[in-house]
């Protein structure tokens, strides 16, 4: 059968923006309740750094059971064939993605976006803020922050006809609103190839000149990552001082 395609491109910095609100807002909230509260303790192994490992096991096994709740969402409420669903790795941005290589009617479409918030995310930061624990709850917001983008989409695509197919943009944060060409809906027009790489530019969505500047892009997120990092530790460590004196 042959298909008809609209194009949404959503803007990357935006995305970019509302994960690092997502993750401050939890984690000042959520952390807040933690350290206040005398019930649960500010560390749940008892040592900074043990906590610290385990912050990162979290984040670790969180980004993978994300993309693997993403295929499962999909295989499930998208009516999607495994063999449809395409795992990667994208280095511009450092984080792995799910692709599915076939549209899905939009409520699988929605709900394969926000399940993997729910399950790997808010669900974490939910028990780390019952039983204690502020550096794997920095860990669970992390990943919270992670499902930006997915949230960004899910908010657009509420707006965008129920009726359409939905199929996910391989690379960019966009998707493709996805008709059969005997069912066009009311004034739909397909997106032409120039207007979609049009479209894709003004959503931040460049392709790297040349090898040079990517290595430049990678090394700089590399950096930018481990500089979090040390700074994520030293602060919990402070704060685990601190608290030792109340």
């Amino acid at each position: 059968m042959e298909y008809k395609k609209k194009l949404i491109a959503l803007n990357i910095k935006k995305a970019d923006n509302f994960a690092v609100i997502l993750f401050f807002a939890s984690f000042i909230l959520f952390g807040a309740i933690n350290l206040f509260d005398k019930r649960t303790p500010v560390l749940t192994t008892g040592s900074v750094w043990f906590d610290s490992l385990l912050a990162l096991g979290i984040f670790i096994v969180g980004m993978i059971a994300h993309e693997g709740t993403h295929a499962l969402s999909g295989i499930l409420c998208g009516r999607l064939a495994p063999k449809q669903v395409k795992f990667g790795f994208d280095l511009r941005g450092m984080n792995l993605y799910t692709h599915f290589e076939a549209p899905m009617p939009m409520k699988g479409f929605l709900f394969t976006l926000m399940t993997p918030c729910v399950m790997t995310a808010l669900l974490p930061i939910a028990l780390l803020t019952a039983f204690g624990g502020i550096i794997p709850l920095g860990a669970s917001c992390l990943l919270l922050a992670g499902c930006a983008g997915d949230i960004v989409t899910f908010v657009s695509a509420l707006k965008q006809d129920k009726k359409a197919l939905v199929s996910d943009h391989p690379t960019a944060l966009a998707y493709y609103l996805v008709y059969p060409e005997n069912a066009l809906s009311e004034g739909f027009s397909a997106t032409t190839e120039e207007e979609e790489r049009v479209l894709l530019v003004k959503a931040q969505n460049k392709p790297y000149e040349n090898d040079k500047a990517k290595r430049r892009s990678i090394m700089s997120k590399c950096f930018g990552i481990l500089l979090f990092i040390a700074l994520y530790v030293l602060v919990m460590y402070l704060i685990s001082l601190f608290m030792r004196f109340f």
